[in-house]
């Protein structure tokens, strides 16, 4: 029985052949002996608890490693869930950090900037102090990104703070005002409808985002913010007019982490998300699910 649960089948079988062997001769050798006829039954039973110690002795071994097996698939499937769990906060925080603070420092900076173009009269004192807080607020954009580019990490289903919604799209246009840009924003349908909170969180943020790449790439530029609540799906549209410097670009920009982020989002949702220039316009479109998963048409 010791050999069938520590040694393979193979050797625990040859272990017992031999001592089958040796039973059936010591039997043979008593029965010459003691001039007594041998009875077959006196091989078969000695032969019959022996095998079925074998048989006993490795499905136990069997069974043994077997738990052993499914005890390290736990472990490991538990190990890698955690470290999933630590990669998709990492990717949480990045959004976030790209979503709302990066959307400030570049509000902060734009404004800073074109204060003596927005208002007559500001002292060259002001106008000095208002282009160090730019140059600061894009000095710490630029590390922010590098540090985002470390946090970045596979897509996360999970939002664990409170998070905005579609119906806040008016509040961040009215911010977006105040900061000094054009935006026109068209809205059909109602935004309050009820919206799974990934599509509503995701509509925001790439709306956001896009107000974002266009304070970056193409500041002074009016916005066209089309949002349209439909059956089953919700779609944003922002467009704005190419800067100069990028109207003769032929390749697209590839800012990093922007577009990235916007595509997050939509893949979050299940939907889709397109960005690029068309004519001497740059547009970005997005398709969002209510529920479920978007078909693109």
């Amino acid at each position: 029985m010791v050999l069938a649960l520590r040694w393979p089948w193979q050797f625990a079988a040859g272990a017992i052949l031999i001592g089958i062997v040796a039973t059936t001769a010591t039997s043979v050798s008593i029965s010459t002996f003691s001039f007594a006829p041998l009875h077959p039954s006196d091989l078969i039973t000695p032969t019959a608890i022996l095998l079925l110690v074998l048989v006993l002795g490795s499905l136990v071994r069997q069974w043994l490693l077997s738990r052993e097996q499914v005890q390290l698939q736990e472990q490991r499937a538990e190990h890698e869930a955690g470290l999933r769990r630590a990669m998709e906060e990492r990717s949480r925080i990045a959004r976030e950090l790209h979503d709302v603070v990066a959307h400030g420092l570049s509000i902060i900076s734009i404004q800073a900037s074109t204060v003596r173009y927005r208002v007559e009269g500001v002292p060259e004192p002001v106008v000095v102090e208002l282009e160090q807080i730019s140059e600061s607020a894009r000095e710490a954009l630029a590390e922010m990104r590098s540090l985002l580019q470390v946090l970045r990490a596979e897509d996360t289903e999970t939002e664990l703070a409170p998070q905005p919604s579609v119906a806040r799209l008016p509040e961040l246009i009215a911010a977006s005002r105040r900061g000094g840009q054009e935006v026109n924003l068209e809205i059909s349908g109602d935004l309050d409808t009820d919206l799974s909170e990934v599509t509503s969180l995701g509509a925001y943020r790439i709306v956001q985002e896009a107000l974002s790449n266009v304070l970056r790439h193409a500041p002074g530029q009016p916005i066209e913010v089309r949002v349209t609540v439909g059956e089953r799906a919700v779609r944003v549209e922002i467009s704005n007019p190419l800067a100069g410097a990028d109207r003769g670009r032929t390749e697209p920009r590839r800012d990093g982490l922007g577009l990235l982020g916007m595509a997050e989002r939509a893949k979050m949702a299940g939907g889709w998300v397109e960005a690029g220039r068309i004519g001497d316009d740059f547009r970005v479109v997005a398709e969002l699910p209510r529920h479920g998963r978007a078909t693109r048409s």
